[in-house]
């Protein structure tokens, strides 16, 4: 087999395209390895070099694969030394070097290194199973909270799915759906215990960022979430092409997007976004939610125009301020459709 063959193979390119060996948090590795177009990928390429070098080790399959990178990259999570991950290190250098169609590889040596390796992963989850439930049940809380906390229905359905992989990967450990919800349900209480909340932080860090991105002017994140802005408030009114047609003219992200490619934005300006903002907000809640409204308008008036903090502070403080009231106006919508 030579390079030619091999390297340009769509298994092998749609691999290198995931970049499992890009940086990344742990959970977010374990979910996105976990991902059903992730697997899909991965199984493609071990069927695809395996049946080229004739490989028969079904065994060997993506999780086994994935784990390569797992152990180089998170050596602590199953307390991996060095000769692991050396080991799981040669283990990919030989897979590339079989994409690459390289004659000087002994196929049935590597056969028995994946054997082996094999072996060893499934004796070391076995010995880490304690481990990996409390951290699969610890990332299904975390993300049941941001599920019940995004406004947009793609982003709950994309969280649900990711929250279910979780329930997934739990029961393959425990076998049993009644022993899954009970550990859930135990690490539940054990986090609402210690008062510690995963959407807490990430929030709290989104809006700091927001706020560095707005003191460095990089003021085209306030396009960004009033297009974001538009879309739920328009979610809202999905049957009624009239009223979606008038928010997108009040909000007028045109000359939004104007003043900001001139960089000529100033104090007046972010007033009439809150404004029109404001004014959508108010025709479509409740009507007993109209004076809390005003009273925040007031509130926004004297923090563009009398509020000693800075304008990029102010301005992340009133747009995260917007998104909360967009939550709650979600909620009553949900409400009123039960």
């Amino acid at each position: 087999m030579t390079k030619e063959e091999l390297g340009t193979a769509e298994e092998i390119l749609n691999l290198r395209d995931l970049g499992l060996c890009d940086n990344r948090e742990y959970e977010i590795f374990i979910q996105f390895t976990n991902e059903t177009i992730v697997v899909n990928v991965v199984e493609k390429y071990l069927k695809y070099i395996f049946n080229k070098y004739n490989i028969d080790i079904p065994e060997f399959n993506n999780k086994v694969y994935t784990s390569l990178y797992l152990f180089i990259n998170f050596p602590n999570i199953m307390e991996v030394d060095d000769k692991l991950r050396e080991l799981s290190s040669n283990i990919l250098k030989l897979f590339t070097k079989l994409e690459n169609g390289d004659s000087n590889i002994n196929v049935d040596n590597f056969k028995e290194l994946l054997q082996r390796y094999n072996k060893i992963f499934t004796d070391l989850v076995d010995k880490n199973k304690h481990k990996l439930i409390e951290a699969y049940a610890e990332v299904y809380i975390n993300l049941e909270e941001i599920e019940g906390n995004v406004i947009t229905d793609v982003e709950k359905e994309t969280i649900a799915n990711s929250k279910n992989e979780y329930y997934r990967l739990l029961k393959e450990i425990v076998l049993d759906d009644n022993v899954v919800n009970n550990i859930i349900n135990t690490k539940r209480d054990e986090i609402n215990s210690t008062g510690g909340s995963m959407y807490a932080d990430i929030k709290k860090e989104y809006w700091m960022k927001v706020k560095n991105d707005l003191k460095e002017n990089n003021n085209e994140i306030i396009l960004g979430m009033l297009n974001e802005i538009l879309n739920i408030l328009k979610s809202f009114v999905s049957n009624n092409i009239n009223v979606m047609k008038e928010i997108e003219e009040q909000l007028n992200l045109g000359y939004v997007e104007h003043i900001i490619n001139e960089n000529s934005i100033n104090k007046d300006d972010i007033y009439n976004i809150f404004d029109n903002l404001t004014n959508i907000l108010r025709r479509l809640q409740c009507p007993h939610d109209d004076e809390g409204l005003d009273r925040w308008v007031e509130k926004v008036r004297e923090n563009i125009y009398e509020d000693e903090k800075p304008i990029y502070e102010t301005v992340g403080d009133l747009f995260e301020e917007y998104y909360n009231r967009l939550y709650n106006l979600k909620k009553q919508i949900v409400n009123l459709k039960v």
